[in-house]
């Protein structure tokens, strides 16, 4: 069972949702509020949440086993991003929970500044994201909940029809986990015209490919 924060938090949020829904007001100092409280909760924590004390063993491993020359090397074993933040914070003598810190506020940025520039409701797209995606992600398998992130951010390029400014966007992803490269086809599927029959096959395509 959750602990009862999260139970508030999302009440909040969903009244929130409801006086954004109802009244048509953008909510932009409670969003940006409601951000700043789930990067703490996903900082503060301690052993709670999937792959917390692995997460920790990498950033202590980091920290004393790999050295700034061979960073990216694919025999290190874990994706440049999570040991280049690692090493800085590391390297400044900031424990683990600084890292969870940082690591949250740049992955919560990234997606809150999106929900804000292209959802007509973003307390409801915060919300949504809040249940389940907060807890998989950002309080789970934060390498995936990055990577997540910046497919997210990377909307705008698609948006824009900036295919480069997408490329890289994906790039820096990829360097967080490997798995942001199926987001690559995103960029031109988004201007497909789909029927409602090849959308869903396009989705039973996924689950059959997925394992």
């Amino acid at each position: 069972m959750l602990h009862p924060v999260y139970y508030i938090i999302m009440l909040i949020l969903t009244i929130g949702s409801y006086k954004e829904f109802t009244t048509g007001v953008r909510l932009k100092q409670f969003f940006v509020a409601m951000c700043v409280v789930m990067v703490i909760i996903a900082g503060i924590r301690v052993g709670q949440g999937a792959d917390y004390w692995p997460y920790f063993d990498l950033f202590i491993g980091s920290n004393e086993f790999v050295p700034w020359n061979r960073v990216f090397e694919s025999s290190m074993g874990i994706e440049p991003t999570y040991v280049i933040i690692s090493k800085l914070c590391g390297g400044l003598g900031l424990p683990f929970t600084v890292f969870l810190l940082v690591w949250a506020g740049i992955s919560i940025f990234l997606k809150g500044k999106t929900f804000l520039d292209y959802s007509p409701l973003p307390v409801f797209s915060l919300l949504y994201f809040f249940m389940p995606g907060f807890f998989a992600g950002d309080m789970g398998h934060i390498r995936q909940g990055m990577a997540t992130a910046l497919c997210i951010f990377s909307f705008r390029y698609i948006a824009d029809r900036k295919l480069y400014k997408f490329l890289i966007c994906l790039y820096f992803a990829y360097l967080t986990h490997k798995t942001a490269m199926v987001f690559v086809p995103a960029y031109w599927i988004a201007n497909m015209k789909i029927s409602t029959t090849k959308a869903f096959l396009i989705v039973l395509l996924g689950f059959i490919l997925w394992p």
